[in-house]
């Protein structure tokens, strides 16, 4: 009788070699390189901090005694005091000292509707009285045009709006003149507050997740980071 059972496969010549568990982890280890900043030295970071590390003034001479100059880039600076005490002034005078002296652009991420432009140009014009009408009405067109508004109103909207911050960091121009330089939020605890309290560990997650972000762009990409809150330790200190 003839066998009509198939032919057994051929053998292979030799089985596939299994990755080693040392190559997987060299693998991730080097992706997770290629994310973090390289390692610097005291000289590095000293000449780092000389020639991409500037200070914008504030426009409240008081306040930049204080800070040392003014606002440092790739650092986060909180304001924190009761309502009404002026947190949001200092805001506008900043975004307005930087736009005026041309020094790049602001963002200003605002959370409970207090941007003016009206305080803005009455600060314009109270500065210009000397100016003609047509120098003031050009000045402010300036000033306001390199001021970008974005409102945010919950957590979720201003870790999206960080992100895409990012994303737009990493490809903007590296240019003295229209690259971001400043980002205003006013006020932060508005965010921070709804999501804390209780036993859902959540919030402060997302604080913590905050506070890093916050950091981690102002170090990487030279912005200095203005925040305003009604309490302490909201997010530096985390």
């Amino acid at each position: 009788m003839l066998d009509r059972r198939a032919p057994p496969e051929p053998a292979m010549p030799f089985a596939p070699a299994a990755m080693p568990p040392w190559k997987g982890m060299e693998e991730v280890s080097v992706a997770i390189d290629r994310r973090q900043p390289p390692w610097l030295n005291g000289v590095e970071l000293l000449e780092d901090a000389k020639w991409n590390k500037h200070v914008l003034p504030t426009g409240c001479e008081g306040i930049d005694i204080l800070l040392g100059g003014g606002l440092r880039e790739g650092q986060l600076t909180e304001i924190v005091g009761p309502s009404s005490s002026g947190k949001t002034q200092v805001c506008l005078c900043s975004a307005l000292g930087v736009a005026d002296l041309r020094l790049g652009v602001v963002l200003f991420l605002d959370t409970c509707n207090s941007f003016s432009p009206h305080r803005i140009a009455h600060m314009v014009n109270s500065q210009s009285d000397t100016l003609a009408k047509e120098g003031k009405e050009g000045r402010l067109e300036r000033i306001m045009s390199s001021i970008l508004c974005h409102s945010v109103f919950d957590i979720f909207e201003l870790l999206d709006a960080l992100h895409q911050l990012e994303c737009k960091l990493k490809h903007q121009v590296k240019s003295s003149g229209n690259r971001i330089r400043l980002l205003v939020i006013d006020s932060i605890s508005s965010l921070i507050t709804p999501i804390l309290g209780g036993k859902n560990s959540q919030g402060r997650l997302m604080m913590i997740t905050t506070g890093i972000l916050l950091k981690k762009i102002a170090n990487e990409y030279n912005l200095s980071v203005l925040a305003t809150g009604r309490t302490a330790k909201f997010v530096i200190d985390n």
